[in-house]
């Protein structure tokens, strides 16, 4: 081996060492920044769930018990058929406890029957309600 490859050689491993240190550097850099990353991460989390939390809180009720609610039923009731409280609240979108107070307000200008018969949507023998 000459004394120029032997230069030679010692200037590769002295330009890979230093270059293996500016390696590690940017490493621990870049692994500092990632932490500081996370932990602002974890402050939007916690900051996401509570704006989400509170919009839940504060949301509006949905409404029901409007005077429109006897219009939504006689649509369903108009065609004639035979449905139960149960898929006359799913297909109105009104509350299933507040369907007999809608039918009585009804029945006050409309006659409306109470059989027992098959619900022609979910096909079960119960009281349904029909005008007629």
């Amino acid at each position: 081996m000459t004394h120029a490859t032997i230069v030679s050689r010692s200037r590769d491993v002295s330009h890979q060492i230093h270059r293996s240190h500016r390696l590690i550097r940017q490493t621990c850099r870049l692994l500092a920044q990632m932490g500081e990353l996370a932990d602002e991460m974890q402050v939007a989390v916690a900051d996401s769930r509570r704006l989400r939390h509170r919009s839940r809180c504060l949301a509006p009720h949905p409404i029901s018990g409007g005077a429109d609610d006897s219009v939504l039923v006689m649509e369903v009731l108009a065609e004639g058929t035979a449905v139960c409280a149960d898929c006359l609240a799913k297909k109105t979108g009104i509350p299933r406890v507040e369907i007999p107070s809608v039918i009585a307000r009804i029945g006050k200008t409309i006659r409306v029957q109470t059989p027992d018969v098959a619900c022609v949507i979910c096909l079960t023998i119960r009281t349904v309600y029909r005008v007629g």
